[in-house]
């Protein structure tokens, strides 16, 4: 049951690439996460069951009570999978798969081709899309038992404009909001005015010019996994960069272009991976990551100069997948033309679903004629926490686990970290989105550089060029960071130049190739246990900043429930773990 009879709560749902469910009320975002933290499959598609039952759970209401449930795309298409992009069962016969799937190389060769591709994509928007919302409305609508007149969508690039824009503390009137993705609802970019609540889209650019398609392309290219490894090519680009990579480069650059507002392309983002297989075969794979994430830098610039000088707006706020890219982020901060930039915390597909609550809550308001007042986010910390009496349940269940209670155990903790120890924190709500921001992380020394190979072997087994991040303490950034600008980087969204102290002290923790690092840094206000163990640190160490990376085994997600943690601690090399005050720790 509803708490008042008042209260207004929409669900937003994001069905796609990292399924995630988020719920407003009374234009408050209270509860948001992914459905792969509850399932265990990583990067899980489709619909979000066990994220809406939390959801409910954390509000105490009932699905009925919901006011409306937003989707935060049009093309139902990602409703009908599961898993990692893997579908339900294919109804094509066997001919028409094999078609389908020699199309793009046959495209490719014959050009004339994709006229004929084109004219078959938009028979299904115009017959087969609307059976398939139908279908996928009523099973959302039967299982929520709820009228399926509750259920409304919205296109995919202004679900990521509403989610960076409300979530901005710091938002403008008017200003900008540049979305730039793989692909959603046939486009994957654009560029929206927005002034008194009111979305104007100045121009789009369709997925078949997609600038993170090509960067996805590389990265298949390289043998890593497309939508998934793009971190990992930003992460090996800068070791090339002092290396002539120009000639790959100039390649790129006359595949993909900036026209104004919009991107272009020599060939369609369906034929990228032929066009890079046949111009880039034998490059060496550094130089191919140094020289796209090289072209993707230039081009977001570009694109971003573009808009303020066409627009004369200097406050912009960032959404869509390609803006994970915190290098690339770090170079349009840095624009002197820029006033005010706000880069969506874990600006994917995942977070569309907070999007979608306040487009939802945004429709209700002008229905009900009353006041739309969406508040920005405070923090991620969105996803569930658990009781004592839940964690000492999941503890039974290891008897040759040790742990002891005390509400200073922190300051063990930071002891056992000064000392070289690796521990893992569990605390409070977990966040939500793609970064461990200190509730659901493994902390440690950044002082000594071998602590990388420890947490590595210990579970990470991260890529060998791939760096860790700090979390820092607010009012002691200065010392380790260079940010002229004084921006406020509290999700992890932002690359900084790090100064001789922060080169030297946070060397587990930098970039080996740039001496940049992605840090997150901490205000006590956003999680003040958290602070108080780094401030502990600090007192021992004269070093306000700690290594910080998920709470998680390779290729798992972030841990959720104590269970996931205490199952975590015995299956990798982890000895201690932070559960709130407990500190746990393996008898060995």
């Amino acid at each position: 049951m509803k708490n008042q009879v008042n209260d207004i709560y929409v669900l937003g749902l994001n069905e796609g690439l990292c399924a995630s469910a988020a719920l407003l009320k009374n234009g408050e975002i209270i509860a948001a996460a992914s459905e792969e933290r509850f399932t265990g499959i990583k990067n899980q598609w489709g619909f979000p069951k066990k994220v809406i039952e939390f959801c409910c759970k954390f509000a105490s209401i009932n699905p009925s009570d919901l006011d409306l449930v937003v989707l935060s795309y049009i093309d139902p298409y990602t409703h009908f999978t599961t898993g990692r992009a893997v579908e339900r069962g294919e109804l094509a016969p066997s001919w028409l798969i094999k078609l389908r799937n020699l199309a793009p190389f046959l495209e490719y060769r014959y050009p004339y081709l994709s006229t004929f591709s084109d004219f078959l994509r938009k028979i299904y928007y115009l017959i087969y899309q609307p059976k398939n919302q139908a279908i996928q409305a009523k099973e959302i609508a039967d299982y929520l038992k709820i009228p399926k007149e509750k259920i409304i969508r919205m296109d995919h690039h202004l679900a990521h404009a509403y989610t960076t824009f409300y979530s901005n503390p710091n938002k403008e009137n008017p200003s900008l909001v540049l979305t730039c993705d793989g692909a959603g609802d046939q486009d994957c970019a654009s560029v929206y005015l927005v002034n008194n609540n009111t979305f104007k889209q100045l121009l789009s650019t369709p997925h078949k010019h997609s600038l993170g398609l090509l960067y996805s392309s590389i990265t298949h290219f390289l043998g890593l996994r497309p939508h998934e490894d793009e971190y990992k090519v930003m992460g090996l680009a800068p070791y090339s960069a002092n290396s002539d990579f120009s000639k790959i480069l100039d390649i790129l650059k006359s595949l993909i272009w900036v026209e104004g507002l919009r991107f272009n392309s020599k060939v369609f983002s369906r034929h990228f991976n032929f066009f890079i297989r046949d111009n880039l075969m034998y490059q060496r794979f550094d130089k191919l990551a140094c020289a796209v994430q090289k072209l993707l830098e230039e081009l977001l610039v570009q694109w971003v100069l573009n808009a303020v000088s066409k627009t004369k707006i200097k406050s912009i706020s960032f959404g869509g997948g390609v803006f994970q890219n915190v290098k690339a982020n770090q170079k349009i901060l840095e624009l002197s033309r820029i006033k005010n930039a706000f880069f969506m915390p874990s600006p994917g597909d995942e977070t569309n679903c907070i999007g979608a609550c306040f487009f939802g809550y945004q429709t209700l308001c002008k229905k009900e004629k009353t006041k739309f007042n969406p508040l920005a986010i405070k923090n991620m910390y969105l996803g569930p926490n658990f009781s004592e009496e839940e964690i000492l349940k999941a503890l039974k269940k290891y008897p040759k686990l040790k742990y002891k209670k005390s509400a200073k155990n922190f300051k063990l903790a930071a002891k056992l970290i000064e000392k070289g120890e690796i521990l893992a924190r569990f605390s409070g709500r977990m966040e939500m989105g793609a970064r461990g921001l200190g509730n659901r992380s493994i902390i440690a020394d950044p002082r000594n550089v071998n602590t990388i190979e420890k947490i590595n072997k210990m579970i990470k087994m991260r890529d060998f060029w791939m760096p860790f991040a700090p979390t820092i303490l607010a009012e002691k950034a200065h010392i380790y960071l260079k940010n002229p600008k004084k921006a406020k980087s509290p999700f992890m969204m932002l690359a900084f130049d790090t100064s001789e102290q922060g080169k030297t002290t946070l060397v587990a923790t930098i970039h080996p190739g740039d001496k940049t690092t992605r840090p997150q840094i901490l205000n006590k206000e956003d999680n003040l246990n958290y602070y108080l163990l780094i401030e502990e640190f600090g007192s021992l160490t004269n070093v306000y900043a700690l290594l910080n990376t998920s709470f998680n085994i390779h290729g798992k997600p972030i841990v959720c429930t104590p269970d996931d943690a205490l199952d975590t601690l015995i299956n990798s090399g982890l000895k201690y773990l932070l559960m709130e005050d407990y500190l746990i720790s393996k008898n060995e």
